[in-house]
């Protein structure tokens, strides 16, 4: 695997042409619409903010200790992980790897070079723990804390259109947060089904062929459409419009200028609080 400076700009080029995105010794899949459910009921396994913990202990450790300490406790948890990997990393249950005398997905426990070992049964996946850090082993692919850090990012560059890893200051997320609430106030979000019903009015492809597209690639099309009409509808208005006020200027839904990403929350948030109550 080549070096990886910028993660977004590195996942960017195997998603455009629905890749699976290489890192160390795995591939890392996009999710496929027809998954759409069974992953978004998942990837909060992966989205947990843990330093909102009041533990000392918990702040410290890595997202993959972390994650370690709940997959244990909770088989709730441990199955919204099993099924990140089995969505993201193709991993499938392996008949070598079960021990028939305790369940599928169960944690094993055993030492090796007094290392603690945590398996999970039916799966060539275990982590280790040595008391101060851990590895996940997938087969025979090593992967340290870094290293799911940097999975967890490639996995949401890669499904998600607006996400977004930037680092800021809790006070730049409350107004990060307040503005999209703003932005967002009253509007009800088309549900999955709605997206792909409008897809295929647009543009006429099937339900069968749609939900076979990455889920990258179909709220793709639907920002593209939103934007093209909107776009339309824009143009008419300021062509048939019967006033001598210079109208605002109208940008391309596809040719976008060159601005901050965060430039239209701070031009927009003044005018939001003027017109609707927080």
């Amino acid at each position: 695997m080549e070096f990886v400076d910028n993660i977004e700009t590195y996942v960017e080029k195997y998603r455009t042409f629905d890749e699976p995105v290489p890192f160390k010794d795995v591939l890392i899949y996009p999710v496929k619409v027809k998954d759409y459910y069974r992953f978004m009921s998942n990837i909060d396994i992966l989205k947990i903010d843990k330093d909102k913990i009041p533990d000392v202990r918990v702040m410290q450790m890595s997202y993959l200790t972390f994650i370690l300490g709940i997959i244990i406790e909770s088989e709730e948890y441990r199955d919204m992980f099993i099924n990140i990997l089995e969505l993201c990393l193709h991993i499938t249950q392996d008949d070598e790897c079960y021990n028939q005398k305790f369940p599928y997905k169960e944690i094993l426990y055993g030492t090796i070079d007094n290392k603690e070992i945590y398996f999970i049964n039916g799966y060539d996946v275990n982590i280790e723990f040595d008391g101060k850090s851990s590895i996940l082993n997938i087969g025979t692919t090593r992967l340290y804390a870094q290293d799911l850090d940097d999975i967890i990012d490639i996995i949401c560059y890669q499904n998600f259109n607006d996400y977004d890893n930037d680092e800021m200051s809790e006070d730049f997320k409350k107004l990060l947060e307040e503005y999209c609430h703003l932005k967002n106030k009253n509007i009800k979000p088309p549900t999955l089904e709605e997206q792909l019903i409008a897809i295929m009015a647009q543009n006429g492809m099937t339900k069968r062929e749609l939900i076979d597209e990455t889920m990258y690639t179909v709220r793709g099309m639907i920002d593209s459409i939103v934007g093209c009409v909107d776009y339309q509808i824009q143009h008419n208005y300021r062509a048939n419009a019967m006033t001598d006020k210079k109208l605002p200027d109208i940008e391309h839904w596809l040719i976008k200028s060159n601005k901050g990403k965060y430039d239209d929350m701070f031009s927009d948030l003044d005018s939001f609080k003027k017109n609707f109550e927080l």
